[in-house]
């Protein structure tokens, strides 16, 4: 099958994400992230892109990077090579490192640039690694709150500095819960998903005053909430509402006749 032309931003700004061959922790020990991390800053001066978040975890990358798209293509083949080599050297290896080529998605609002930063900074938060984004070596919030060189071009820094004018105020931002989806990997997102239609149903039964949904004999109002997200199947959706996948596929059918 061939590979689909990347759709140029209007704004400039991509969501990049790279990940290990068959999910495989190609960052997983400090020197890996630190040979990444100095991989990344030598190629960003040969290339004019602006980093405005970055995260390295254990199995893959993220970005927030502005730039065009031919220069973009370029700093992704430069960093996935150089690193190959790196990889490939040190543990005696042949053969591809990188899963496909990288993957992006364009962002072309201020809320999702918004939106974005928060989830890259959070990843290390959301796999459990550390209890707050600063806490995490690698990647870009620390560099914002200390002020320190490192990977963040200028323009963001300014960016980042007029959002918000006081450290309070960012880690307030990160704290934010956000339910949109971002460039996620497979298994991020069906465990963000779990974590979701589980706090859908706690809210659920806080509302009506119980603590299991076996005390319920109208659960139409969370089936539909549950449908709403457009985030599970009707099999996820009966899971977790407590109820069969027929109830689940005539109570969206019923819905959809009342639309019409």
């Amino acid at each position: 099958m061939p590979r689909l032309s990347r759709i140029e931003s209007y704004s400039g700004f991509y969501h990049i994400m790279t990940r290990g061959i068959n999910k495989k922790n190609i960052f997983e020990t400090e020197s890996n992230k630190e040979k990444l991390f100095y991989i990344i800053k030598e190629k960003n001066s040969d290339v004019d892109c602006q980093i405005y978040s970055y995260c390295i975890m254990g199995n893959h990358l993220h970005l927030l990077v502005k730039a065009e798209m031919e220069d973009l293509s370029l700093f992704m083949k430069k960093i996935n090579g150089s690193y190959a080599m790196y990889y490939n050297y040190t543990n005696e290896r042949v053969g591809p490192v990188f899963q496909d080529r990288f993957k992006s998605e364009n962002v072309e609002d201020e809320k999702y640039l918004y939106g974005v930063i928060r989830y890259i900074h959070n990843n290390p938060v959301e796999a459990k690694i550390v209890n707050m984004p600063e806490n995490y070596k690698w990647s870009s919030m620390g560099e914002y709150l200390s002020g320190k060189d490192g990977l963040i071009a200028q323009e963001a820094r300014e960016f980042m500095y007029h959002s918000f004018k006081t450290k309070s105020n960012p880690i307030d931002f990160h704290l934010k819960q956000d339910e949109t989806i971002y460039l996620e990997i497979e298994e991020d997102l069906n465990r963000i998903n779990r974590e979701i239609g589980n706090r859908i149903v706690r809210k659920f039964l806080e509302e009506n005053e119980v603590e299991e949904l076996s005390e319920l004999n109208d659960k139409s109002e969370l089936i539909m909430r549950l449908l709403q997200t457009g985030r599970f199947s009707y099999g996820e959706i009966a899971g977790l509402a407590e109820c069969s996948k027929y109830q689940v596929f005539n109570y969206n059918k019923s819905l959809n006749l009342e639309g019409e």
